[in-house]
């Protein structure tokens, strides 16, 4: 059973601004519904924990930070940049 992926304000607004700033646009797109896909699928999986229970999901261009509400089967979306593989985090 998939998880519901739901992106705070700040995550919408910050995608929002990043998709605006950029002439790939629909690599943005892209990555970003695929986020969204491996994060409803699979959340334990994808990605790497952090402190508070946090974890960080790389895949060029972006890059999201995010916490598992396991009990409601919810995954929040809390913030996005743009990443480069080149990039350490």
């Amino acid at each position: 059973m998939n998880y519901a992926v739901l992106w705070t304000p700040y995550a919408e607004a910050r995608l929002a601004e990043l998709w605006l700033e950029t002439d790939v646009r629909g690599e943005i797109t892209a990555v970003a519904n695929r986020i969204d896909a491996d994060l409803a699928a699979r959340p334990f999986d994808v990605g790497e924990s952090r402190e508070r229970g946090r974890r960080i999901h790389l895949m060029a261009p972006l890059g999201v930070i995010y916490q598992i509400d396991s009990d409601q089967r919810v995954v929040h979306v809390l913030t996005v940049w743009r990443y480069d593989k080149k990039d350490r985090t």
